[in-house]
């Protein structure tokens, strides 16, 4: 039984690792047309996040918002430091293995609910997410010509605000590292706390940098810049998390040799990755809505500037 799991939960990892990483590729190649668009097309003005021109002249922004760029980078590197913990480090393995509640001799059983693809999925995301912020910046530099107006827009200057926020968000979070570091424990240093803490904070950040995100939409009353198709890629990706997410639950209980917990009782010993879990299909709720619903006129009138 924990053989067939194992080789089924190893299966769906994979697939739910492609199919976020897959994910991020529809909204880079269409951030890689805008840039050719915007270079080729002088007198067309797309924006810093792939803008689209009203007709009365005025600029409307859209796209990903660069503070959602930077905390979705922040969080990445506190994260991977987490998962690098909980692979490599055996100090850390061995203190989750001995708090664990229902710990059995073997140090090899499985103690957290991190595995290998979840370090690949994690290395590539912070490399997309690097290439988006590029991206960003070339169409800014390709768009100077009316960066300075642009700025100056009533629709632009209170996102630039929010910058002053995800500092703060960004500060306040690298305290709570410090503070956990230098924390007086009994006998040594427990890297179970430390590492819950970097994924309390992981969770923290997955669900603000989803604010920025959400406020951009809502002003621009715009989903541009954002492929619908990665969305679903993403939110399929999470699905089949979840049931990985359950058979590596039931691996560790099998392991233990419990049959008195759930997988529940497991997934609360790792709140982390569930609650990235949670968040993020939160956040594909809402932006399938807002896609779909709130800014269906304004995904079609986009649609119809290409044809034209």
């Amino acid at each position: 039984m924990f053989l067939a799991l194992s080789r089924f939960s190893d299966v769906f990892g994979m697939l739910y690792v492609f199919l976020w990483s897959v994910s991020y590729y529809p909204t880079f190649f269409k951030y890689q047309r805008d840039i050719r668009s915007i270079r080729d097309v002088t007198t067309r003005y797309k924006p810093l996040t792939s803008y689209q021109e009203k007709e009365e002249g005025h600029i409307k922004p859209g796209g990903l918002s660069i503070n959602y760029l930077l905390l979705n980078i922040f969080g990445y590197v506190i994260y991977l430091v987490a998962i690098w913990l909980q692979l490599f480090h055996q100090e850390t393995k061995r203190q989750f293995a001995s708090q664990s509640q229902h710990t059995t001799d073997s140090q090899d059983q499985p103690a957290t609910l991190i595995d290998y693809y979840d370090l690949v999925f994690y290395v590539h995301g912070m490399c997309m997410n690097l290439v988006f912020l590029y991206q960003v910046v070339t169409l800014s530099r390709a768009q100077s010509l009316y960066l300075r107006s642009f700025l100056r827009s009533a629709a632009v200057a209170p996102l630039l605000k929010v910058n002053m926020v995800v500092k703060l968000i960004v500060v306040l979070m690298l305290l709570v590292i410090v503070r956990n570091w230098f924390a007086d424990y009994e006998d040594e240093f427990s890297y179970v706390a430390f590492i819950r803490v970097l994924s309390t904070l992981k969770m923290a950040t997955s669900f603000f940098k989803f604010i920025p995100q959400m406020i951009l939409n809502y002003k621009t009353k715009s989903m541009g810049g954002l492929a619908i198709n990665g969305i679903w890629l993403d939110v399929l990706g999470n699905i089949l998390f979840f049931i990985q997410l359950v058979m590596s639950c039931e691996m560790i209980l099998e392991a233990r040799n419990d049959h008195i917990s759930t997988v529940f009782d497991v997934m609360a010993e790792n709140p982390g990755k569930v609650g990235i879990l949670l968040v993020g299909f939160g956040f594909n709720v809402i932006s399938i809505v807002q896609y779909y619903v709130l800014y269906a006129n304004t995904v079609e009138e986009e649609r119809n500037d290409k044809v034209v």
